[in-house]
C-alpha cells in the first residue's frame, strides 16, 4: 500500500515533533524544509521525508506508520492515551496544516532554514563539532520541539 504524500509529511511531523506542532508552527517549518531539500537537490518529497525522517525509518512509535488520512485510531496505539478523545483531532488537524502547506497558503515561519533536528544532533553537527565552528546558526524557534538551522551569512 502506498501512503499518500499528505499523510506520509503529517506522519512525519507527529514523529519528529510534539502532537501541538500543527499550533507552533513547527510542521509548517518541517513541510516548508522538506520542499526546501528536495527542490535543491532534486529528491522527490516523498523520498526526502523518507531519508530525513528517523521516526520514518525506525520502529520507536510502532502505531506512527498505521495513520491514516481517515483518522482511524492506528494499530498499536497506547492504550494509555486516548485516540478519540485528543488525539484524533490533533492528527486532523496535523493533516490540514500539511494540505495547507503543499497548497501554499502558510507560508514558511522558518525562512532560510537548511536542516532541523534534536537540540544535540550529533550525527549532523559531528561529535567534535558547535554551532560557532560547523558554520550554522541557531535560528530563533520558541515553542518548538527540534532546533532549526541555517547557514551563516
Amino acid at each position: 500500500m502506498i501512503i499518500p504524500t499528505i499523510v506520509l509529511l503529517a506522519m512525519s511531523c507527529v514523529g519528529e515533533a510534539p502532537w501541538k506542532a500543527h499550533e507552533t508552527g513547527e510542521c509548517a517549518a518541517i513541510v516548508h524544509l522538506y520542499q526546501y531539500r528536495s527542490e535543491i537537490t532534486g529528491i522527490p518529497l516523498r523520498t526526502m521525508a523518507r531519508r530525513y525522517s528517523s521516526p520514518l525509518k525506525t520502529q520507536a512509535k510502532p502505531w506512527l506508520r498505521f495513520l491514516n488520512e481517515a483518522g482511524d485510531q492506528p494499530r498499536y496505539w497506547p492504550k494509555n492515551l486516548s485516540w478519540k478523545k485528543k488525539y484524533r483531532q490533533e492528527w486532523l488537524d496535523t493533516l490540514e496544516v500539511v494540505k495547507k502547506v503543499l497548497d501554499k497558503k502558510i507560508p514558511n515561519p522558518t525562512p532560510g532554514a537548511e536542516h532541523f533536528g534534536m537540540r544535540s544532533d550529533r550525527k549532523f553537527l559531528g561529535k567534535s563539532s558547535n554551532l560557532r565552528t560547523s558554520g550554522w546558526v541557531r535560528m530563533n524557534t520558541p515553542g518548538f520541539g527540534n532546533v532549526f538551522y541555517r547557514r551563516k551569512k
